[in-house]
Protein backbone atom coordinates (compact mmCIF):
# COMPACT_ATOMS: atom_id res chain seq x y z
CA UNK A 1 0.00 0.00 0.00
CA UNK A 2 1.46 3.65 -1.13
CA UNK A 3 -2.26 5.56 -1.46
CA UNK A 4 -4.78 4.47 1.00
CA UNK A 5 -7.69 5.18 3.04
CA UNK A 6 -8.21 4.87 6.80
CA UNK A 7 -12.18 4.93 7.41
CA UNK A 8 -13.74 3.76 10.94
CA UNK A 9 -17.27 3.68 13.32
CA UNK A 10 -19.47 3.25 10.94
CA UNK A 11 -21.74 1.65 13.44
CA UNK A 12 -24.02 1.01 11.12
CA UNK A 13 -27.80 0.26 12.17
CA UNK A 14 -26.94 2.01 15.48
CA UNK A 15 -28.39 5.18 16.29
CA UNK A 16 -27.38 6.84 19.46
CA UNK A 17 -29.68 7.20 22.20
CA UNK A 18 -29.42 10.93 23.57
CA UNK A 19 -28.53 11.48 27.10
CA UNK A 20 -26.41 7.58 26.71
CA UNK A 21 -23.35 7.38 29.13
CA UNK A 22 -20.81 7.91 26.56
CA UNK A 23 -17.67 6.77 28.60
CA UNK A 24 -19.21 3.37 29.25
CA UNK A 25 -17.18 0.70 27.90
CA UNK A 26 -19.86 0.30 24.82
CA UNK A 27 -22.18 3.08 23.84
CA UNK A 28 -25.52 2.84 24.03
CA UNK A 29 -27.58 2.63 21.08
CA UNK A 30 -31.20 1.88 19.62
CA UNK A 31 -31.18 -0.27 17.08
CA UNK A 32 -32.11 1.28 13.48
CA UNK A 33 -31.27 -0.32 10.45
CA UNK A 34 -30.78 2.73 8.25
CA UNK A 35 -28.64 4.55 11.24
CA UNK A 36 -25.36 6.28 9.48
CA UNK A 37 -26.17 4.82 6.24
CA UNK A 38 -25.92 7.68 4.67
CA UNK A 39 -22.82 8.56 5.69
CA UNK A 40 -21.36 5.31 4.54
CA UNK A 41 -22.57 5.88 0.97
CA UNK A 42 -20.98 9.09 0.72
CA UNK A 43 -17.34 7.84 2.22
CA UNK A 44 -17.49 5.07 -0.28
CA UNK A 45 -18.25 7.13 -3.25
CA UNK A 46 -15.75 9.89 -2.39
CA UNK A 47 -13.49 6.80 -2.17
CA UNK A 48 -14.11 5.70 -5.76
CA UNK A 49 -14.21 9.37 -7.09
CA UNK A 50 -10.14 9.08 -5.71
CA UNK A 51 -9.54 6.25 -7.06
CA UNK A 52 -8.31 5.10 -4.01
CA UNK A 53 -7.74 1.40 -3.96
CA UNK A 54 -6.57 -0.41 -0.58
CA UNK A 55 -8.69 0.62 2.47
CA UNK A 56 -8.19 -0.02 6.16
CA UNK A 57 -11.54 -0.18 7.79
CA UNK A 58 -10.74 0.68 11.70
CA UNK A 59 -13.36 -1.32 13.22
CA UNK A 60 -16.91 -1.23 14.98
CA UNK A 61 -19.14 -1.58 11.98
CA UNK A 62 -22.46 -1.54 13.46
CA UNK A 63 -24.88 -4.19 14.30
CA UNK A 64 -24.66 -8.00 13.24
CA UNK A 65 -27.32 -7.44 10.96
CA UNK A 66 -25.49 -4.59 9.62
CA UNK A 67 -22.64 -7.26 8.64
CA UNK A 68 -23.97 -8.37 5.24
CA UNK A 69 -24.73 -5.28 4.02
CA UNK A 70 -21.22 -3.28 5.10
CA UNK A 71 -19.31 -6.03 3.24
CA UNK A 72 -21.73 -6.15 0.47
CA UNK A 73 -21.24 -2.14 -0.16
CA UNK A 74 -17.42 -2.99 -0.21
CA UNK A 75 -17.61 -5.58 -2.23
CA UNK A 76 -19.00 -3.19 -5.26
CA UNK A 77 -16.41 -0.98 -5.46
CA UNK A 78 -13.09 -1.82 -6.60
CA UNK A 79 -10.67 -1.62 -3.65
CA UNK A 80 -8.76 -4.38 -1.58
CA UNK A 81 -10.54 -4.21 2.18
CA UNK A 82 -8.12 -4.83 5.34
CA UNK A 83 -10.24 -5.12 8.11
CA UNK A 84 -9.71 -4.77 12.19
CA UNK A 85 -12.20 -5.47 14.57
CA UNK A 86 -13.30 -2.95 17.05
CA UNK A 87 -15.25 -3.48 20.21
CA UNK A 88 -18.76 -3.49 18.76
CA UNK A 89 -17.17 -6.38 16.64
CA UNK A 90 -16.37 -10.31 17.05
CA UNK A 91 -14.24 -12.44 14.28
CA UNK A 92 -17.14 -14.78 14.65
CA UNK A 93 -19.82 -12.79 13.06
CA UNK A 94 -17.48 -11.00 10.07
CA UNK A 95 -15.50 -14.69 9.39
CA UNK A 96 -18.96 -15.51 7.42
CA UNK A 97 -17.63 -12.58 5.12
CA UNK A 98 -13.93 -11.46 5.76
CA UNK A 99 -12.05 -14.95 6.84
CA UNK A 100 -8.22 -14.68 6.78
CA UNK A 101 -5.42 -17.02 7.72
CA UNK A 102 -4.30 -14.87 10.58
CA UNK A 103 -1.93 -15.50 13.85
CA UNK A 104 -4.88 -15.38 16.03
CA UNK A 105 -5.50 -19.32 15.51
CA UNK A 106 -9.46 -18.18 14.15
CA UNK A 107 -10.70 -16.56 17.35
CA UNK A 108 -8.86 -13.12 16.62
CA UNK A 109 -7.96 -11.32 13.79
CA UNK A 110 -4.59 -9.75 13.91
CA UNK A 111 -2.20 -10.27 10.99
CA UNK A 112 0.84 -8.32 9.45
CA UNK A 113 1.62 -7.41 5.85
CA UNK A 114 4.47 -6.56 4.09
CA UNK A 115 5.02 -3.49 2.03
CA UNK A 116 8.85 -2.96 1.92
CA UNK A 117 10.46 -0.75 3.43
CA UNK A 118 7.35 -0.98 5.68
CA UNK A 119 5.66 -3.70 7.51
CA UNK A 120 1.99 -2.83 8.78
CA UNK A 121 0.46 -4.72 12.03
CA UNK A 122 -2.78 -5.11 11.94
CA UNK A 123 -4.31 -5.68 15.65
CA UNK A 124 -7.28 -6.83 17.30
CA UNK A 125 -8.38 -4.97 20.65
CA UNK A 126 -12.35 -6.24 20.16
CA UNK A 127 -12.42 -7.67 24.00
CA UNK A 128 -11.15 -3.90 24.92
CA UNK A 129 -8.04 -5.78 25.58
CA UNK A 130 -4.90 -7.27 23.49
CA UNK A 131 -4.67 -10.48 24.88
CA UNK A 132 -1.23 -11.99 25.85
CA UNK A 133 -1.09 -14.17 22.44
CA UNK A 134 -1.32 -10.68 20.33
CA UNK A 135 0.90 -9.16 22.61
CA UNK A 136 3.66 -11.97 22.24
CA UNK A 137 2.81 -12.03 18.17
CA UNK A 138 3.57 -7.63 18.52
CA UNK A 139 6.79 -8.49 20.05
CA UNK A 140 8.23 -10.82 17.50
CA UNK A 141 6.50 -8.47 14.67
CA UNK A 142 8.84 -5.66 16.11
CA UNK A 143 11.81 -7.34 15.38
CA UNK A 144 12.77 -5.88 11.99
CA UNK A 145 14.07 -2.99 10.72
CA UNK A 146 11.34 -1.80 8.26
CA UNK A 147 8.90 1.10 9.18
CA UNK A 148 6.61 0.13 11.28
CA UNK A 149 2.62 1.41 10.83
CA UNK A 150 -0.12 0.13 13.16
CA UNK A 151 -3.48 -0.01 12.95
CA UNK A 152 -5.74 -0.88 15.99
CA UNK A 153 -9.50 0.47 17.21
CA UNK A 154 -8.47 1.54 20.28
CA UNK A 155 -5.88 4.46 21.12
CA UNK A 156 -2.78 3.47 22.63
CA UNK A 157 -0.93 6.84 23.33
CA UNK A 158 -3.18 9.25 25.93
CA UNK A 159 -5.10 11.96 23.84
CA UNK A 160 -6.24 14.46 26.70
CA UNK A 161 -9.52 13.54 26.77
CA UNK A 162 -12.13 12.39 29.22
CA UNK A 163 -12.82 9.07 27.62
CA UNK A 164 -9.31 8.32 28.14
CA UNK A 165 -9.67 7.86 32.15
CA UNK A 166 -12.83 5.90 31.50
CA UNK A 167 -13.86 2.39 30.88
CA UNK A 168 -14.14 3.31 27.09
CA UNK A 169 -10.16 3.16 26.87
CA UNK A 170 -8.09 0.31 26.00
CA UNK A 171 -7.37 -2.04 29.02
CA UNK A 172 -4.15 -2.74 29.56
CA UNK A 173 -2.99 -0.14 27.30
CA UNK A 174 0.84 0.57 28.74
CA UNK A 175 1.84 -2.98 28.00
CA UNK A 176 1.24 -2.64 24.32
CA UNK A 177 2.89 1.32 24.38
CA UNK A 178 5.94 -0.42 25.95
CA UNK A 179 6.78 -2.91 23.61
CA UNK A 180 6.25 -0.39 20.74
CA UNK A 181 8.47 1.89 22.58
CA UNK A 182 11.03 -0.68 22.31
CA UNK A 183 10.57 -1.32 18.40
CA UNK A 184 14.17 -0.88 16.43
CA UNK A 185 12.52 2.16 14.12
CA UNK A 186 9.78 4.79 14.77
CA UNK A 187 6.21 3.70 14.80
CA UNK A 188 3.26 5.45 13.79
CA UNK A 189 -0.07 4.03 14.71
CA UNK A 190 -3.75 4.30 13.34
CA UNK A 191 -6.72 4.29 15.75
CA UNK A 192 -10.12 5.50 16.48
CA UNK A 193 -12.41 4.25 18.95
CA UNK A 194 -13.12 7.98 20.34
CA UNK A 195 -14.63 9.40 17.04
CA UNK A 196 -12.32 12.32 17.15
CA UNK A 197 -9.36 13.70 14.97
CA UNK A 198 -6.32 14.14 17.43
CA UNK A 199 -2.46 13.67 16.83
CA UNK A 200 -0.25 12.81 19.00
CA UNK A 201 3.24 11.73 19.83
CA UNK A 202 5.22 9.92 22.75
CA UNK A 203 8.71 9.06 22.32
CA UNK A 204 8.82 6.99 19.32
CA UNK A 205 5.40 6.56 18.72
CA UNK A 206 3.35 8.88 16.00
CA UNK A 207 -0.54 8.37 16.87
CA UNK A 208 -3.37 9.43 14.57
CA UNK A 209 -6.52 9.18 15.26
CA UNK A 210 -9.56 9.35 12.57
CA UNK A 211 -13.00 11.14 12.93
CA UNK A 212 -15.72 8.45 12.61
CA UNK A 213 -17.65 7.68 9.63
CA UNK A 214 -20.86 7.80 12.08
CA UNK A 215 -20.88 10.99 14.23
CA UNK A 216 -18.26 12.87 16.24
CA UNK A 217 -17.53 13.04 20.22
CA UNK A 218 -15.45 16.48 21.37
CA UNK A 219 -11.54 16.11 22.96
CA UNK A 220 -12.43 18.08 25.73
CA UNK A 221 -16.24 17.98 26.60
CA UNK A 222 -17.25 14.62 24.94
CA UNK A 223 -20.06 15.91 23.59
CA UNK A 224 -21.40 14.44 20.41
CA UNK A 225 -21.87 15.87 16.98
CA UNK A 226 -23.75 13.93 14.47
CA UNK A 227 -23.59 16.88 11.84
CA UNK A 228 -19.92 15.90 11.01
CA UNK A 229 -18.40 12.60 9.37
CA UNK A 230 -15.18 11.60 7.85
CA UNK A 231 -12.46 9.10 6.96
CA UNK A 232 -8.50 9.59 6.60
CA UNK A 233 -5.98 9.94 3.35
CA UNK A 234 -2.65 8.37 3.97
CA UNK A 235 0.23 8.72 1.06
CA UNK A 236 3.75 7.05 2.08
CA UNK A 237 7.05 8.16 0.05
CA UNK A 238 10.55 8.43 0.45
CA UNK A 239 10.24 11.83 2.18
CA UNK A 240 7.91 9.53 4.72
CA UNK A 241 3.96 9.41 5.65
CA UNK A 242 1.89 12.69 4.55
CA UNK A 243 -1.75 12.28 5.81
CA UNK A 244 -4.92 14.30 5.82
CA UNK A 245 -9.03 13.97 7.38
CA UNK A 246 -12.05 14.87 4.49
CA UNK A 247 -14.76 15.75 6.30
CA UNK A 248 -18.57 16.08 5.61
CA UNK A 249 -21.11 18.10 7.11
CA UNK A 250 -24.78 17.04 6.83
Amino acid sequence: MRKFAHFTDAHLGQQLIAGGNITATKMPYADDPLAHRENFQTVLRDLAARRIEDIVFGGDIGTPLANAYFFECVSRTNVRLHLILGNHDTYAQVKPFYSLETAGDGDELFYARESPPFRFIFMDSSANAVSERQLSWLQEQLETDRQIIVFIHHPILDVGTPLDRSSAALQGRESVKLLLQQAKSDVTVFAGHYHMDVETVEGRIRQFLTPAVSYQIGRDNAETDTRIFGYRLIELGSAGLATEVVTFRR
